[in-house]
């Protein structure tokens, strides 16, 4: 959410508006029913009055017409008699008495008496263009009257019947009456002004094309004509009424045609509806008071009724921000209010309020003690319960910055372990996890004052020296702390004497860097101890960066070559010095470097057995080297054997012997086929490990050789004690026979040995046909070097072999 202000608006007031537009709305909507009821009802009214209004106009005409019909009988029938009486008078001349005295009575304008032939006999009344030729034609077609209504310049009522007197031609009377006195009575009985439009296409009235014969009240009702006209047209008129407002007065106009015909005109009645109008405004008006008073109550009831509630809403609007400031006993007393007789969700809301101070209260208790556990956990060290990484660089810090005298000296120590990983590797983390734990208790009980222990990490500690009084007081106390390190430590019946390799830094006033600088340059030092040979010190200086930066490189390149396949085996033949046969073959592994091509061991091996990739690459030793083998005996029809070398952490690798056993099973080989290579300095490194480690591949049949006799921890104590099948002379040895007679006699007195305890011997490094010669007159039985043959790349064996190998004998030529 945005940081602008929330606005507010009391419940009170919400509610009081929300009410209101409830009300409003259907205050409203009723008035707008009965607004279009009574706007219905006075339309259906109005339509009525029309639909009266016009059954009377034709009554009218139609009354009009049958006097007009019944006159002109009358005179027939007196004619007819009269000539029946034996009178003698023409019909026009006995017509023109009859139209003096009926004419002005009856309003008669004009008369005429028509032969057959539609030609005039006689007219009456004043002179008029329009003689009604029609009528005198539908008259002598149907005889029988007719009547239309026909406004030339003036609209007239045209009645046209049959005139016949005995013994006379037939002719037609026609009588043209005027409409004024029909539109007076019309207009007296309905009560309305009335105009008589003659459409006419010369003359106009406003937008109208008509001419207005007659208009009552014209002075008034002309200015209502002309809005009318410009506002709708007569065809609206005629298709119903319309209303339309001049002078503050209100008008209803319809207009009615006079008949069919163009020249029929039509009469347009005009009525003031200004007191209806008048009367629904004053409707209005009572129906809004009424809402406005019905809307008055009902907000002065919802004051009432919402006051006690919105004031409770109010307390509790207080009370649940104190919550987040852990005042509970405050919010508490302000949510408890005394219960209603009938409970409502006030009452609901208020018990939930009160439970969530409640539960808020206890969950601020258990979050105090997570807080304070989770600051240890942050600080400490779980497993030894010394300060961890992020408290000894905290302290670390704190401490250079209260470094403010030239005469005042800051020590860094950083211990790594020797070979630890093998510890847990072989007996189980739980057991080095103790080892630790009693390890840690050792280094505080040395440290004094404000000097500080910690675990960094796996098995490094960092001791900080805040206040050392010159160099000379800390190396006494790496030196009581190493020694307190090689003391033995006794666990469930077993003794482990541990070894540390220990990097040291200071700092002065002057120095610029941080915490972890001073912790990456230990670091430095520590890695420069053990590459020096382990379990012992160095002292930083800016020299060890490189070699650091070297064996990083190193570690990053090991793991590429790992992830990419990188490493490859080659194989040097072991044969016998007797009879030249080939019996088997030694593994080494050798690195194809991208940029520096195929690497021996000795570029890369002390790096690797110290990486993390140790065990994975020596199994992969194993697995592919079982591979090979398998091959190499399926192709020679020879039962050769492997020899690979172990280096300590690998062959106490408790996964070890499973291992051996599922890859031999796997290539079907017997597991005399496989010999396992151990350094002297192995054996007496843990020999209690080594021993079970020994037994267990001895019983599966894998033959054991102690590499590099000679060169060691000699002893024959080992030689009894341990399940040893083969010894390899070292190539030191072989180096210099027959020529010297030191090396000589040790030779024969490893082999004269070898044969009292009926071991297998090996010799390596034989590079010439004398030192072979030599050591098969002495009786060694089997020999390799590059004399015999130079180590063959796993991708060429089979053509090497294919080449130097005869009914299984080891060719001497290249």
């Amino acid at each position: 959410m945005s940081g602008a202000p929330m606005r507010f608006m009391s419940l009170r007031w919400k509610s009081l508006v929300l009410y209101t537009l409830l009300l409003l709305t259907l205050l409203g909507s009723l008035t707008a029913l009965t607004l279009v009821w009574f706007d219905e009802y006075q339309r259906s009214d109005q339509q009525a009055r029309v639909e009266e209004q016009r059954s009377n106009i034709e009554r009218v005409l139609r009354l009009n017409s049958q006097m007009v019909i019944r006159s002109l009988e009358s005179f027939l029938d007196q004619g007819r008699d009269l000539l029946l009486e034996g009178g003698s008078v023409s019909m026009a001349a006995a017509f023109s008495g009859f139209w003096e005295s009926n004419a002005l009575r009856n309003d008669y304008e004009h008369a005429w008496l028509f032969d057959t032939q539609g030609a005039v006999l006689a007219e009456w009344g004043a002179p008029h263009p329009f003689r009604w030729q029609q009528g005198v034609s539908d008259v002598l077609r149907n005889l029988a009257p007719v009547e239309a209504i026909r406004c030339k310049q003036l609209c007239l009522h045209y009645t046209a019947l049959p005139a016949h007197w005995s013994g006379s031609e037939e002719r037609v009377l026609v009588i043209a009456s005027s409409l004024i006195q029909p539109v007076i009575s019309l207009r007296e009985v309905h009560r309305v002004d009335i105009a008589l439009l003659i459409t006419d296409s010369g003359s106009r009235f406003g937008d109208w094309p008509v001419r207005i014969q007659s208009l009552s009240n014209r002075p008034l009702l002309e200015p209502v004509l002309r809005e009318a006209s410009a506002r709708y047209g007569l065809s609206e008129l005629v298709a119903g009424s319309r209303r339309i407002a001049v002078n503050d007065h209100y008008y209803l106009l319809w207009s009615q045609p006079l008949g069919s015909e163009p020249e029929s005109g039509q009469l347009l009645f005009i009525e003031d509806v200004t007191q209806q109008e008048e009367a629904l405004n004053h409707y209005l008006w009572q129906v809004s008071l009424l809402a406005l008073a019905i809307l008055l109550v009902g907000q002065g009831i919802g004051t009432l009724a919402y006051s006690a509630p919105i004031r409770r809403l109010n307390l509790q609007a207080r009370a649940l921000p104190l919550l987040a400031y852990q005042r509970f006993d405050e919010a508490r007393a302000l949510l408890r209010h005394e219960p209603a007789y009938v409970a409502d969700e006030l009452d609901q809301l208020e018990a939930a309020g009160v439970q969530l101070a409640d539960q808020l209260e206890a969950l601020t208790r258990e979050v105090q003690q997570r807080t304070e556990q989770l600051e240890k956990m942050a600080l400490f060290d779980p497993l030894t319960g010394l300060p961890n990484r992020n408290w000894l660089l905290q302290f670390l810090s704190r401490s250079l910055q209260t470094l403010n005298s030239d005469q005042q000296l800051l020590a860094v120590l950083l211990l790594d372990l020797d070979d630890f990983r093998r510890i847990n590797n072989t007996l189980g983390h739980a057991i080095g996890d103790n080892l630790l734990v009693a390890l840690s208790q050792r280094l505080a009980n040395r440290l004094q004052g404000r000097e500080m222990v910690g675990r960094f990490g796996g098995d490094v500690f960092v001791v900080i020296l805040p206040q050392a009084q010159s160099r000379e007081r800390v190396l006494a106390t790496i030196d009581s702390l190493m020694e307190e390190i090689r003391q033995p430590l006794q666990l469930l019946d077993q003794t482990f004497v541990i070894a540390a390799s220990l990097g040291v830094t200071f700092a002065s006033p002057q120095h610029q860097g941080g915490a972890e600088e001073l912790i990456k340059q230990a670091d430095t030092a520590m890695h420069e101890a053990k590459a020096r040979g382990k379990n012992m010190f160095c002292i930083f200086d800016k020299q060890m960066t490189r070699s650091v930066e070297t064996r990083v490189a190193m570690e990053q390149e090991l793991r590429q070559a790992v992830e990419q396949r990188q490493f490859c085996l080659h194989l040097q033949p072991q044969v016998s010095l007797a009879s030249g046969h080939l019996t088997g073959f030694e593994a080494l592994i050798r690195w194809r470097h991208p940029q520096q091509g195929l690497l021996a061991p000795a570029a890369f091996l002390i790096d690797l057995e110290n990486s993390e990739h140790n065990i994975p690459v020596g199994f992969w030793v194993i697995e592919h080297g079982l591979e090979i083998l398998a091959s190499l005996c399926r192709h020679t029809g020879l039962k050769l054997k492997l020899a690979i070398n172990m280096n300590p952490e690998l062959f106490l690798d408790k996964r070890l012997t499973a291992l051996v056993q599922q890859q031999l099973a796997r290539q079907g080989l017997a597991p005399s086929q496989l010999e396992l290579e151990l350094t002297e300095s192995l054996l007496v490194e843990d020999m209690g490990a080594v021993a079970a480690q020994m037994a267990a591949l001895a019983r599966m049949g894998v033959t054991i050789a102690i590499d590099d006799f000679g060169t060691g921890y000699s002893s024959l104590a080992y030689l009894r004690q341990l399940p040893v099948d083969v010894l390899k002379i070292d190539r030191s040895f072989v180096a210099n026979v027959p020529g010297n007679q030191k090396d000589a006699l040790l030779v024969c007195s490893i082999l004269s040995m070898a044969k009292q305890l009926q071991l297998q011997v090996v010799a390596e490094g034989i590079e010439n046909p004398q030192q072979a010669e030599f050591l098969r007159q002495q009786g060694c039985p089997l020999g390799q070097g590059f004399g015999i043959a130079r180590p063959i790349d796993e991708t060429e064996l089979l053509a090497v072999l294919d080449a130097r190998l005869q009914q299984g004998r080891w060719l001497d030529v290249d």
